[in-house]
């Protein structure tokens, strides 16, 4: 993810290209395919990071949703920056759909970062409401799970944590 993101971040044009050379872009373990189609969900993180298609926001919420749902080892604070883009792109393409904002952007605080990647700005992306519902849902348990750690760790010394596991 990390790299992904990197090289769409200083080489948007060029990224997919060499991207697609990689290895893991073309095959990897089977805990990287999505059950019931057998997609391998690379295939759409690379896809929400291009921001190219009309399903690229979709991409990204179910590549998330398959990380957290399989809880597949992942940086957490790579994982939160891959989050934050996709949430940055559905937020853009909702306020940016004129037939439900006549100013679309207007009374709206974004942070500067969300505002710089071009591709958020195209209006043909579908956004898909009840994925974006699951994908709070996943969220917030995530981050409950987190919250309960650290409130075994506060409450325990590192021996009883061991012990604990």
């Amino acid at each position: 993810m990390r790299t992904t993101g990197l090289s769409f971040a200083f080489d948007r044009d060029d990224a997919p290209v060499y991207i697609s050379r990689a290895k893991c872009t073309i095959s990897g373990p089977l805990e990287l395919f999505r059950k019931g189609d057998n997609r391998y969900i690379v295939h759409d993180l690379l896809n929400s990071y291009q921001g190219a298609t009309r399903s690229s926001i979709s991409s990204g919420i179910l590549y998330i949703l398959h990380v957290l749902d399989n809880r597949l080892h992942v940086n957490l604070s790579v994982l939160c920056d891959c989050i934050e883009d996709i949430c940055s792109a559905f937020v853009i393409k909702f306020r940016m759909d004129p037939d439900l904002n006549k100013f679309p952007l207007h009374n709206v605080v974004l942070p500067c970062n969300w505002l710089l990647f071009p591709h958020k700005f195209t209006a043909e992306k579908d956004t898909k409401l009840f994925l974006m519902g699951k994908l709070l849902d996943e969220i917030a348990r995530l981050v409950e799970a987190l919250r309960v750690e650290t409130s075994i760790g506060e409450c325990l010394n590192f021996s009883e944590i061991l012990d604990y596991n």
